[in-house]
Protein backbone atom coordinates (compact mmCIF):
# COMPACT_ATOMS: atom_id res chain seq x y z
CA UNK A 1 0.00 0.00 0.00
CA UNK A 2 1.49 3.16 -0.68
CA UNK A 3 0.82 6.75 1.01
CA UNK A 4 0.90 10.06 -0.81
CA UNK A 5 1.59 12.78 1.66
CA UNK A 6 1.12 16.37 -0.27
CA UNK A 7 3.31 18.13 2.34
CA UNK A 8 5.38 16.82 4.84
CA UNK A 9 7.99 18.68 7.65
CA UNK A 10 10.16 16.38 6.41
CA UNK A 11 9.85 16.96 2.78
CA UNK A 12 11.39 20.51 2.65
CA UNK A 13 10.65 21.39 -1.47
CA UNK A 14 6.82 20.33 -1.05
CA UNK A 15 7.12 17.79 -3.71
CA UNK A 16 5.16 15.24 -1.98
CA UNK A 17 6.15 11.88 -0.67
CA UNK A 18 5.27 8.84 -0.96
CA UNK A 19 5.18 6.00 2.15
CA UNK A 20 5.10 2.75 1.35
CA UNK A 21 3.36 0.18 3.84
CA UNK A 22 3.42 -3.50 3.65
CA UNK A 23 1.38 -6.63 4.63
CA UNK A 24 2.80 -8.39 7.49
CA UNK A 25 -0.05 -11.51 7.76
CA UNK A 26 -0.39 -10.60 11.42
CA UNK A 27 -2.96 -9.53 13.78
CA UNK A 28 -1.92 -6.19 13.67
CA UNK A 29 -0.90 -6.22 9.66
CA UNK A 30 -1.00 -2.37 8.84
CA UNK A 31 -2.59 -2.89 5.13
CA UNK A 32 -5.20 -5.45 6.51
CA UNK A 33 -6.46 -2.32 9.16
CA UNK A 34 -6.71 0.15 6.45
CA UNK A 35 -8.89 -2.03 4.41
CA UNK A 36 -11.06 -2.54 7.04
CA UNK A 37 -11.32 0.92 8.19
CA UNK A 38 -12.19 1.94 4.58
CA UNK A 39 -14.58 -0.23 4.18
CA UNK A 40 -16.05 0.89 7.48
CA UNK A 41 -15.67 4.61 6.22
CA UNK A 42 -17.50 3.52 3.15
CA UNK A 43 -20.81 2.24 4.68
CA UNK A 44 -20.52 5.13 6.60
CA UNK A 45 -20.87 7.08 3.57
CA UNK A 46 -17.56 8.96 2.97
CA UNK A 47 -16.85 9.43 -0.51
CA UNK A 48 -13.63 8.70 -1.73
CA UNK A 49 -12.73 12.64 -2.66
CA UNK A 50 -12.86 13.22 1.44
CA UNK A 51 -9.61 13.29 3.04
CA UNK A 52 -8.67 9.84 4.35
CA UNK A 53 -9.20 10.30 7.96
CA UNK A 54 -12.39 11.79 9.26
CA UNK A 55 -14.57 11.31 12.46
CA UNK A 56 -18.37 9.61 12.31
CA UNK A 57 -19.72 13.06 11.59
CA UNK A 58 -17.50 13.77 8.32
CA UNK A 59 -15.06 15.79 10.08
CA UNK A 60 -10.94 15.75 9.16
CA UNK A 61 -9.07 13.93 12.01
CA UNK A 62 -6.47 17.37 12.92
CA UNK A 63 -3.70 16.34 15.36
CA UNK A 64 -5.89 17.67 18.33
CA UNK A 65 -8.27 15.33 17.41
CA UNK A 66 -6.15 12.81 16.95
CA UNK A 67 -4.66 13.00 20.39
CA UNK A 68 -7.63 13.23 22.63
CA UNK A 69 -9.04 10.18 21.63
CA UNK A 70 -5.74 8.65 21.71
CA UNK A 71 -5.48 10.06 25.19
CA UNK A 72 -9.26 8.77 26.00
CA UNK A 73 -8.24 5.18 24.50
CA UNK A 74 -4.90 4.75 26.53
CA UNK A 75 -6.72 5.66 29.53
CA UNK A 76 -9.50 3.28 29.14
CA UNK A 77 -6.94 0.61 28.81
CA UNK A 78 -5.36 1.72 31.31
CA UNK A 79 -2.31 3.33 30.77
CA UNK A 80 -1.42 7.17 32.25
CA UNK A 81 -2.39 9.04 28.99
CA UNK A 82 -0.07 12.06 30.05
CA UNK A 83 3.01 10.07 29.47
CA UNK A 84 2.09 10.09 25.62
CA UNK A 85 1.96 12.43 22.84
CA UNK A 86 2.63 12.28 19.57
CA UNK A 87 5.97 11.90 18.91
CA UNK A 88 5.47 8.33 21.00
CA UNK A 89 5.22 6.86 17.41
CA UNK A 90 8.70 8.00 16.46
CA UNK A 91 9.96 6.62 20.31
CA UNK A 92 8.44 3.41 19.89
CA UNK A 93 9.75 2.96 16.11
CA UNK A 94 13.15 4.17 16.81
CA UNK A 95 13.23 2.25 19.89
CA UNK A 96 11.57 -1.43 18.23
CA UNK A 97 13.57 -0.98 15.38
CA UNK A 98 17.52 -0.42 16.94
CA UNK A 99 16.38 -3.24 19.34
CA UNK A 100 15.34 -5.42 16.69
CA UNK A 101 18.89 -4.00 15.22
CA UNK A 102 17.70 -2.75 12.50
CA UNK A 103 20.39 -0.95 10.39
CA UNK A 104 20.95 3.08 10.98
CA UNK A 105 20.13 3.76 7.53
CA UNK A 106 17.36 2.04 7.66
CA UNK A 107 15.42 3.07 10.51
CA UNK A 108 16.53 6.69 8.83
CA UNK A 109 14.46 5.90 5.93
CA UNK A 110 11.74 3.96 7.89
CA UNK A 111 10.79 7.49 9.88
CA UNK A 112 11.82 10.00 7.06
CA UNK A 113 15.15 11.23 8.81
CA UNK A 114 17.58 12.81 6.37
CA UNK A 115 20.32 13.42 9.71
CA UNK A 116 21.10 10.69 12.64
CA UNK A 117 18.17 12.60 14.59
CA UNK A 118 16.56 9.59 15.56
CA UNK A 119 18.83 8.30 17.68
CA UNK A 120 17.27 10.64 20.44
CA UNK A 121 13.92 8.96 20.07
CA UNK A 122 15.61 5.49 20.83
CA UNK A 123 15.01 4.60 24.33
CA UNK A 124 17.30 1.82 26.54
CA UNK A 125 16.22 -0.38 28.69
CA UNK A 126 18.19 -0.47 31.94
CA UNK A 127 18.54 -3.85 31.06
CA UNK A 128 19.90 -3.75 28.02
CA UNK A 129 22.20 -1.59 29.83
CA UNK A 130 23.03 -4.05 32.69
CA UNK A 131 23.58 -6.28 30.04
CA UNK A 132 26.26 -3.96 28.17
CA UNK A 133 28.19 -3.25 31.64
CA UNK A 134 28.34 -7.08 32.41
CA UNK A 135 29.70 -7.90 28.95
CA UNK A 136 32.55 -4.73 29.38
CA UNK A 137 33.51 -6.01 32.61
CA UNK A 138 34.03 -9.69 31.04
CA UNK A 139 35.77 -8.01 28.68
CA UNK A 140 38.02 -6.08 30.95
CA UNK A 141 39.02 -8.97 33.82
CA UNK A 142 40.22 -11.29 31.45
CA UNK A 143 41.99 -8.79 29.36
CA UNK A 144 44.20 -8.09 33.36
Amino acid sequence: MTLHLPTSKTDPFRRGIDIHVFRTNTSTCPVMAMQRYLGIREQAGALSSDHLFITNTGQVVSRHIFLFYLRKALTRAGFESKHYSGHSFRIGAATTAAAQMIESHLIMRLGRWSSDAYRVYIRTPISTLQQAQIAMSVITTNNL
